[in-house]
């Protein structure tokens, strides 16, 4: 599983659905900043990174990608919750985009148990 790198001066402020949060991407980090204020909530440091990193945020995530990685981060603290290097593709820069309500978990379960029902009837169709 991979280690966060979050960075802070200070204690982080939690940003929630009801506080509009401004999302920058550069220089190999990702941080987040009240737009009211201008002060950062937090700041992530994104590991084999590039200088031009873009930015998908959806209302539970915000995903990163740069030099042919693409990074999942916890939308409150910043935290990597995972990451792919995108084997074979090589380091370009990295368009992100999105279809569906991905950042719902009910909306992912019901996918997953979709697709495992799915994959089920498959398996009994083919044994029987």
């Amino acid at each position: 599983m991979p280690t966060a790198n979050v960075e802070s001066a200070m204690d982080p402020v939690q940003p929630t659905e009801h506080l509009p949060t401004l999302f920058v991407a550069t220089n190999k980090h990702v941080a987040a900043l009240d737009p009211a204020t201008g002060i950062e909530l937090w700041r992530t440091k994104l590991p084999n990174a590039g200088a031009i990193v873009s930015l998908l945020v959806t209302p539970d995530l915000v995903f990163a990608g740069s030099q042919g990685q693409v990074y999942a981060l916890n939308l409150v603290d910043g935290r990597i919750l995972w990451q792919n290097s995108l084997q074979g593709l090589g380091y370009h820069p990295i368009i992100l985009g999105s279809l569906g309500n991905i950042g719902d978990p009910g909306a992912l379960a019901a996918t997953l148990a979709a697709a495992q029902a799915a994959a089920a009837a498959a398996a009994a169709a083919a044994a029987g």
